[in-house]
């Protein structure tokens, strides 16, 4: 049951990756539909290809992880969903920005210099922080655990899959490790190249796609150690793991970033 809804999640990211990819070229730049940001806006060209370059990234994407369908990776299925999905923004805004440039067309905010995007120390510090936390949980939990413990669960939070402890604490912390990452590279494009950030047309302060996005790497941080502890608390007691409470927590990490850029991030 549980494999039928990743398959159903993944069926409709499919659907939308065809959507981006075909339909929204064709219609054209409107507030609806599409990769709607400053630099799509401005041109029409631009609007086509980067939408198109999107929508490719998209189904690319979704294409990668079938094989994490059929399988009891379920969890790993998540993790990767999610921290590439957060990437293919920026991605996007940097396609569009060079295609533009290319093009020589001018968007407002784009004709004079644009300087350096930073953000406050908080949110700088906040992924090592948070990264950090989950690696001293692991280190203080290991010596308690089991050689073997489970760590695949079906939809009931049944275990299904077993693996040794150090090769699981190993694989997780290497995993974890893409979402710090993705945050200082954000934050490194910000400072160098302030274009692959900048909101364009778009009615967003200028760090606010940063900040977003590293709000967004937070929550897959706080995310990973939830699993973490989840999958502890179940080899030492076993507590029960809610594989649909961590659906939910995904909607969850999508969503508050979005809510945020929408809210806070306005000018």
């Amino acid at each position: 049951m549980l494999n039928n809804l990743i398959l159903l999640i993944d069926g409709i990211y499919i659907i939308l990756a065809l959507l981006q990819y075909l339909v929204a070229p064709k219609v054209g730049p409107n507030p609806y539909f599409g990769f709607r940001i400053g630099y799509t806006f401005s041109n029409e060209d631009v609007w086509r290809d980067a939408n198109k370059f999107i929508g490719k990234l998209m189904l690319l994407h979704a294409l990668l992880l079938i094989p994490f369908i059929f399988t009891d990776f379920i969890i790993y299925f998540l993790i990767l969903f999610i921290i590439p999905l957060i990437g293919i923004l920026p991605a996007g805004i940097k396609y569009a920005s060079n295609s533009l440039e290319i093009r020589g067309a001018k968007s407002e905010g784009v004709e004079r210099k644009i300087e350096k995007i930073t953000v406050g120390k908080f949110l700088i510090l906040s992924p090592a922080f948070i990264y950090l936390l989950l690696i001293l949980i692991e280190i203080f939990s290991y010596p308690y655990l089991p050689p073997t413990i489970a760590v695949h669960f079906n939809e009931a939070g049944k275990p299904n899959g077993l693996e040794n402890k150090y090769e699981f604490i190993i694989y997780f912390s290497l995993l974890s490790s893409i979402y710090p990452f993705l945050s200082y590279i954000y934050i490194y494009l910000g400072k160098r190249y302030p274009i692959y950030m900048h909101p364009g047309r778009l009615r967003f302060k200028r760090n606010a796609i940063l900040k977003a996005s590293i709000i967004a790497m937070n929550l897959v941080g706080i995310f990973l150690i939830y699993i973490y502890i989840s999958i502890v608390l179940y080899a030492l007691y076993k507590f029960p793991v809610n594989i649909y409470l961590l659906i939910c927590l995904i909607v969850i990490v999508v969503a508050i970033p979005i809510a945020w850029l929408l809210t806070k991030g306005r000018r």
